[in-house]
């Protein structure tokens, strides 16, 4: 048995031994176990980021010993301080009518996004969107870190009123050890000036035991 394969039956353990794992198809949230190291290929060569604990639906994270982006419902990002902005408030409230997951679940909502042109070619303003998040079938899906059976958390982004834009995010999240495996961003219609880069598990390095 290979190491990769070693660790991901032993940390499925540790969720079943933990309760994690449903009986049904609903799957509770989870994160990693403390002190988790992975690296993503879009990760900076001289460090990994840890998982330092979860708190509700968020997976707190770091990176060299600086507290980074938490993860909120494995598929949004947010700064530990962020502010509780209508974007902020309407995402953690889509996070909190996603979980438990399952395929098939939906979840949708309007919010507002405040532009302030700080980015290249962004515009000034307010903008309207509508969220439609849904979870797929599982597939199996293999990275560089190894092969995995992953649930697709698709996020679609549609602008409204005169706003065209549609764009959507695929989070592949594995249960089995409780954290996203790839990342895909899809630009389908309209523009968008800073785009996210494609992404996938590179490797998993356990707690120290």
């Amino acid at each position: 048995m290979s190491t990769s394969m070693i660790w991901r039956v032993g940390l499925a353990a540790l969720f079943l031994s933990a309760g994690a794992v449903q009986p049904a198809s609903a799957f509770e949230h989870r994160c990693p176990p403390v002190g988790t190291e992975v690296r993503w290929s879009i990760t900076p060569a001289r460090a990994p980021i840890r998982y330092d604990g979860q708190d509700g639906l968020w997976c707190l994270r770091s990176y060299e010993g600086r507290p980074i982006e938490s993860e909120l419902g494995h598929f949004r990002f947010f700064a530990r301080d962020a502010k509780h902005t209508e974007y902020y408030d309407k995402m953690l409230e889509g996070a909190h009518a996603l979980w438990p997951i399952e395929p098939g679940k939906h979840v949708s909502f309007p919010y507002v996004d405040q532009a302030d042109g700080s980015n290249a070619g962004a515009d000034v303003g307010s903008y309207f969107y509508q969220a439609e998040i849904s979870v797929g079938s599982p597939v199996e899906l293999s990275v560089r870190a190894g092969t995995y059976k992953a649930l697709p958390i698709s996020m679609d982004i549609f602008g409204q009123h005169t706003n065209t834009h549609h764009s959507q995010y695929v989070y592949y999240y594995a249960p089995d050890i409780a954290m996203v495996v790839q990342f895909e961003f899809h630009l389908i219609h309209g523009t968008l000036a800073v785009q996210p880069r494609n992404w996938e598990l590179v490797s998993i390095k356990p707690p120290p035991s």
